[in-house]
């Protein structure tokens, strides 16, 4: 995916802005164009929020194998996710940011509880799109 491009079936979606706010799930495989496409959306609608449990690691922890060992890495990644639910609370029940979960989201679980999540502290006022890359 160019690091520019948003599919246009989604640009369309995102520029029909109706009274709701956009909570963005991203879903797919390592590689497959998730961060790419949340930096993309992120420069091109200025009002997301990009919420990353890699980039959260990253800016905690450092890099992986070089600031801490690999059986570190779930841990980290437990503790990141912790971090993001509570800031990604904070951001519905304010109201004011679109949000763009760039997350994997390959289990169906973990997408009804983040479903549920803003559904609850969104309380309406989000719509959720998922974004299914392959």
């Amino acid at each position: 995916m160019d690091s520019t491009a948003i599919p246009p079936k989604l640009a369309a979606l995102l520029d029909n802005h109706p009274s709701q706010r956009t909570a963005l799930l991203t879903c797919g495989l390592t590689g497959a164009g998730k961060s790419t496409l949340a930096r993309a959306i992120l420069s091109q609608y200025l009002n997301f929020v990009r919420l990353s449990i890699d980039s959260t690691v990253l800016r905690t922890r450092g890099v992986y194998r070089r600031d801490y060992a690999p059986e570190l890495r779930a841990g980290f990644q437990e503790e990141a996710e912790v971090s993001i639910k509570s800031e990604l609370k904070q951001l519905l029940e304010a109201g004011k940011k679109d949000v763009v979960l760039d997350m994997a989201f390959y289990a169906r679980e973990t997408r009804d509880e983040y479903r549920g999540l803003i559904e609850k502290y969104g309380r309406g006022g989000y719509r959720v799109v998922l974004v299914v890359l392959r």
